[in-house]
This record gives structure tokens, sequence and C-alpha cells, in this order.
């Protein structure tokens, strides 16, 4: 699989599952106890490595690292005042609607058209790191990726508060 944030998770899953196929336990069953235990290691890197791939925002970092970009998540802080802005809207909107004690037909229609918006801004977020990384553009390269980074996490951690607040009600 090349290095790339854009992948498809199918693919992603016929390698893991061809991979795993040859450290399969079945095929060590007469092996000695240190090839059982070397098959097991690269079975558990095997899935933990599916894993990375498999999550866009540990992808994103994992390919920072390759790239020898500085991934701390707690550094990548969203820099665009009017994005920060518009995050803070977002937390006002779903704030006002969780005061409520009884959800309308109309306000489960405002969380589900805030549900909409959230993933729109999660997906425009991926697009973006995927553009970021195969153009690469060394100007401003680790702020552009942070920021696009800092609203994937925004995004994803946004959507689990509005998928709380639905299920409350």
């Amino acid at each position: 699989m090349k290095e790339d944030f854009e992948i498809e998770v199918g693919e992603l899953e016929r390698i893991r599952d061809s991979m795993l196929l040859e450290v399969h336990p079945d095929k060590f069953v007469n092996s000695s106890q240190i090839e059982k235990s070397a098959a097991n290691k690269y079975s558990t890197q095997i899935n933990a490595g599916f894993d990375i791939l498999r999550d866009p925002i540990r992808r994103a970092i994992h390919l920072c690292s390759l790239l020898g970009v500085d991934s701390k998540v707690e550094e990548f802080r969203e820099s665009d005042t009017a994005s920060l802005e518009y995050q803070l809207e977002l937390r006002e909107r779903l704030d006002d609607i969780e005061q409520l004690e009884k959800l309308s037909d109309k306000q489960l229609e405002h969380l589900n058209n805030l549900w909409s918006e959230v993933m729109e801004v999660k997906a425009n977020a991926m697009l973006q790191i995927g553009r970021i990384f195969k153009t690469r553009e060394k100007k401003n390269f680790d702020s552009l990726l942070g920021n696009q980074i800092s609203r994937l996490m925004f995004a994803t951690n946004f959507l689990v508060s509005i998928k709380k607040a639905i299920e409350k009600y």
C-alpha cells in the first residue's frame, strides 16, 4: 500500500487479512515455541497497524511521523480565528438544544441538521488532509496540516457529543 492519507478501507482489510493468513496459528501447529511466539507477535503488529490506518486521525498522525512532522496530538491546535468561532457556534447550538427537557420534532430536526453539518466539516477536513499530503506543500505544511487535523479531531469528537444528545432523547 502506498503512503497516502486517502485509502480504500476494503483494500486495507484485504491486505490485513492476507497478512494474517501468513501468520495464522494453524500454520505453526508443528513449529517451535519461538516460531509460534513470533507469529503471534506479527499478528498483533498487523492488527495494531490496521487500527492506526483505519482511523483517519491516527492515520494522519502516523503519516506526519513518517514525514518528520512533529505530530504530538496535543499540539494540533486550530489557528484560524473564523474556524474557532465556528466551532464555538456549533457548541453553543448543541448546548442550547441540550438545555431542553424534551425535544420537539423541530429541535430533533435541528440536531440532525447539526449532525449533517459536522459530517461535512469532517469530510472536508479529510479531503484537505489528503490534498496536503499529496502536494506536500513546503510553505506552511506543518500549520496547514495541524489546522486540518485539529478540525478533523474536533468534528470526530463533536459527532460523538451530538450522538449522545440524540440518544438522550
